[in-house]
């Protein structure tokens, strides 16, 4: 009979990540694992409560839990005041939550919730490990990992921010069912643009998509994941289009089903987060990726060059985005289509195909 242990991920983001590493624990030979997620209850201050981790972490048999974790924002607004006063309270919370659950093992992926968690563990005399999916590092991994027993790191770009002798690098995991969506060897007729911002979509792509959006659909079919905020919006744009365009349109608030959408694309059109670079390169799909200019360190830009070094990526800047740009570079991608689909699998591909066994033998293996 196996053993039973409990592993608690924790984090303000990264629950695509832990979905594929909680996959491959439901299968050790080792332990029976009993698994939790603390997260964070809003994504971002005065947001609606995050509904991704809420909804499908449950379904993979792992117990749900969240705080109030805050957050440090890098600039001044109105909900600066408010979500440090919340720093208090989520370690109140995350404390409370760690003697209920009495892990065996914190695997952190980062963010005020995350590091507040993890702090709480390391005060309980409970291992902490850190997954950095960035190419850089997050303000809140830098400290959880000066107390943290390991630190695996996606990208080798960010081994030089953490101590060498305990950083490992295992790549980016991703979940099982992307990992099944085929290569393809030809585009649709019409190709498929695949646009999406995040979970939350992006205010940005969505204000540049909607003026070339009739003219798109005339030779594209369009997959659109808005974000809550937009979505009403553009449904009624839908509603309004002609027949024949409306029929080339799906917008939907939130996508569910994303290996039955990268099956169907041709092309995608995104943002450049960790866990999207890492997917578009593993589907091979010709991509256009305009990076988050503000994120940390910049650290969207070097996710993107990352994507556009192996050839499936081109990257549009935010500051050269326009409606007309836009349009300009779907059409540049859909010409230079074959070139890009057909390159060959690079370091980071493999590795990031790999990332969520490799990671669970380091965690059973330090038992």
């Amino acid at each position: 009979m196996k053993k039973t242990k409990k592993i608690l991920f924790t984090g303000s983001h990264g629950a695509t990540t832990a979905i594929s590493i909680i996959q491959m624990l439901k299968h050790s030979r080792k332990y029976d694992w009993q698994i939790s997620w603390i997260g964070s209850k809003r994504s971002f201050e005065g947001a609606k409560i995050n509904p991704f981790e809420s909804k499908f972490l449950p379904k993979l048999g792992c117990r749900y839990y969240s705080i109030n974790s805050g957050r440090v924002q890098m600039r001044f607004s109105i909900w600066t005041i408010p979500a440090i006063l919340k720093i208090p309270l989520g370690f109140f919370e995350s404390y409370l939550l760690i003697r209920k659950i009495k892990p065996d093992i914190v695997f952190s992926l980062g963010g005020s919730a995350g590091f507040l968690v993890s702090l709480c563990a390391f005060f309980a005399r409970i291992p902490v490990f850190v997954h950095e999916q960035t190419s850089v590092a997050g303000r809140a991994n830098l400290l959880t990992g000066k107390f943290a027993k390991k630190i695996l790191i996606s990208r080798e770009n960010s081994r030089k921010f953490y101590p060498l002798d305990k950083t490992f690098l295992v790549g980016n995991p991703i979940r099982e069912s992307i990992k099944n969506v085929p290569v393809k060897k030809n585009p649709g007729l019409p190709p498929v643009l695949l646009i999406l911002g995040g979970s939350r979509g992006s205010k940005v792509i969505n204000n540049n998509l909607k003026p070339k959006l009739q003219e798109i659909l005339k030779n594209y079919k369009v997959i659109h994941q808005t974000g809550s905020i937009d979505y009403p919006a553009f449904l009624k744009l839908r509603l309004s289009l002609p027949t024949a365009l409306k029929d080339k349109y799906e917008v939907f608030e939130f996508i569910k089903d994303m290996e039955g959408v990268y099956k169907a694309s041709d092309i995608i059109i995104s943002r450049a987060g960790a866990n999207m670079v890492s997917e578009i390169m593993a589907v091979r799909r010709p991509s256009i990726l305009i990076p988050i200019p503000w994120s940390y360190k910049n650290e969207q830009m070097i996710n993107a060059q990352i994507a556009q070094k192996y050839g499936v990526t081109l990257i549009l800047t935010q500051n050269s985005l326009t409606p007309a740009i836009l349009l300009q570079k779907i059409n540049e991608v859909f010409l230079k289509w074959q070139e890009m689909a057909t390159k060959k699998a690079g370091q980071y591909i493999k590795l990031d195909v790999n990332a969520n066994k490799l990671i669970c033998d380091i965690i059973e293996n330090s038992l």
